[in-house]
């Protein structure tokens, strides 16, 4: 029988890939999970175009490989000590405290439910799972109060997003992991850009409420400003943060102790919230297994695929397009950002950066930029795709929670103010790497 290998070296380099992400493409529609569906392209094509053995040998490497790594130990244990977090009612905390402390202003609480997004998506590590539990509490007081929809909405769903950047990141350790490069370095480079979204979402709050005073209404007079409260209430992921940042910045940790730590304190936190029983503690290890073994699976999936896009000669199909001795450095940084705006939009945060780390990279590589700034700029624009119209993820997953209350448009208009506060971050970021740089360099 005429096999397909014979003839499949005969194409080139772009048909090869283009065809391979056709395929991919179709899986996904037929809803195969990510991970699967990149292991069955890879694996398929390979076979394909160099037999079985190949195939087999570049399978088991990349799943003993991924299986066996010492980083991406710390992505279960960061999981668990989020779901234990969440089980323990941290995000209650973060809410309340952040309301403390700013409820007398006009926004106030769009400004907490932007707070509490940070803080909490930094514990739980996904920014779907950040808006899903914020959301619906976020979104209650805000009615209550008389926001508009739009601010409200719009707040929560950008909010979600910047728990990707805020150490500790199970997104970016995934992406150390891919470009082989130190995870607490990453870390120590994410504070100062991750600080900056935050500021500039608060920024947008506040210029909306002022631009727009029927968005938010007359602040209360009787909600006091109330940090002391703020602090008591929100003890427990203060500590949580201190004891895990602070150990591992400090030297006293590696990152996996960080997150064994964490998982520990958030263990301890759960039993002495009153809400700990068997079922629940099942459930949380049930949830941290079940999305470690998603992660673990689209990561080996994700290599296999990349393996044969470097067999394919991926590399000379997108320097055929995006080349760095041919286009000026803006050029190509813009051509990725769209790229990355696009897949940001459709697929998750984790699927985007596996996918297309192995090719990009070099290409930065070559251009001479710091593969950690430019981890700090993949993980934002991924963020940023989540919201951006029309199939950002988290203003679906606010839509889930709002129901019918609010229009998917209205939470559309709502992310645009803050869609352009993330422009204006893409821009410094990409203008002044020292954003991202210069903390690491004077910790060093």
């Amino acid at each position: 029988m005429l096999s397909t290998a014979y003839f499949a070296p005969t194409l080139g380099a772009g048909p090869k890939v283009l065809a391979s992400f056709a395929i991919l493409y179709l899986l996904a529609l037929a809803h195969v999970p990510i991970g699967v569906a990149l292991a069955i392209a890879g694996l398929g094509a390979v076979l394909l175009q160099m037999g079985f053995r190949p195939a087999l040998l570049i399978g088991t490497n990349n799943l003993t490989g991924s299986l066996s790594s010492v980083d991406l130990a710390a992505v279960p244990l960061f999981l668990m000590m989020g779901n234990l977090a969440v089980a323990a009612g941290f995000a209650d905390d973060i809410f309340t405290a952040a309301t403390a402390v700013f409820g007398r202003l006009r926004g106030g609480h769009a400004l907490a439910a932007v707070m509490g997004c940070a803080g909490f998506g930094a514990i739980s590590g996904s920014s779907v799972a950040t808006t899903a539990t914020l959301g619906g509490v976020a979104f209650r007081e805000m009615q209550s109060r008389g926001y508009a929809p739009g601010l409200s909405t719009g707040s929560i769903a950008a909010g979600g997003t910047l728990g990707a950047l805020i150490p500790p990141s199970v997104v970016l350790i995934i992406y150390c992991v891919i470009s082989e490069i130190s995870i607490a370095k990453a870390f120590t480079a994410a504070i100062v850009p991750g600080m900056l979204a935050l500021a500039l979402y608060v920024a947008s709050v506040l210029i909306q409420v002022r631009l727009r005073p029927d968005a938010a209404p007359v602040p209360d007079s009787s909600e006091t400003f109330a940090p002391v409260y703020a602090l008591r209430i929100a003890w427990r992921p203060i500590t949580l943060f201190l004891a895990v940042l602070g150990g591992l910045y400090g030297g006293v940790f590696t990152v996996q102790e960080a997150a064994a730590v964490g998982a520990g304190f958030s263990f301890v936190a759960w039993l002495m919230s009153g809400r700990a029983s068997v079922s629940g503690l099942f459930e949380a290890l049930r949830d941290a297994a079940g999305t470690s073994a998603g992660l673990y699976l689209l990561i080996i999936g994700a290599n296999i695929f990349g393996s044969h896009l470097n067999f394919a000669g991926m590399a000379q199909a997108l320097e055929a397009v995006i080349n760095p001795d041919t286009l000026p450095a803006w050029a190509v940084l813009t051509l990725l950002a769209i790229m990355y705006l696009v897949l940001g939009s459709i697929f998750d945060t984790v699927a985007a950066v596996v996918i297309t780390v192995p090719f990009v990279l070099p290409i930065i590589l070559s251009m001479g930029f710091d593969p950690i700034w430019w981890g700090i700029v993949t993980l934002t624009l991924v963020e940023i795709g989540m919201i951006t119209p029309p199939i950002g993820m988290n203003v679906f997953v606010m839509k889930a929670v709002v129901g019918n209350r609010v229009r998917l448009s209205t939470i559309f208009g709502g992310v645009l103010p803050f869609l352009a506060a993330d422009l204006l971050r893409m821009v410094l970021l990409i203008a002044f790497p020292a954003i991202s740089l210069w903390l690491g360099g004077v910790l060093s």
